[in-house]
């Protein structure tokens, strides 16, 4: 459970007059870097494959090495400093899942570190 200041603050900004627009706004941001994320996945030929989220704001990737997620999601933030939560903390062995629903800009950087980081995988 969230404190009863964040309990406050989202129960004044979810009043009808205000939840409309935010609610637009996430699915603006949410579009808009799901395009990002496809986009990029791309470029990646066969190291990365997903399937796009219908709704929320994250995505599954599975990706193309024998490395552990765990370790894989560890490497990636020692080497890179991108964070990406293992699959096998989710029971998906092979995958790492990815927020999108965050900046544009950072996505495309994350993303950017992402790929050299699989470029260099065996």
């Amino acid at each position: 459970g969230s404190g009863i200041l964040n309990q406050h603050v989202a129960r004044r900004f979810m009043q009808p007059t205000r939840r409309a627009d935010l609610l637009a706004r996430s699915r603006r941001i949410l579009t808009r870097n799901l395009e990002i994320l496809t986009a990029w996945v791309k470029t990646q030929g066969d190291r990365v494959d997903f399937i796009p989220p219908r709704a929320g704001g994250m995505a599954f990737l599975r990706y193309r090495s024998a490395m552990p997620s765990v370790q894989f999601s560890e490497r990636l933030r020692r080497e890179q400093g991108v964070f990406v939560a293992a699959g096998d903390w989710f029971g998906m062995e092979g995958y790492f899942r990815l927020g999108i629903g965050g900046d544009p800009a950072q996505l495309r950087e994350g993303l950017r570190r992402l790929g050299e980081f699989l470029a260099d995988l065996p």
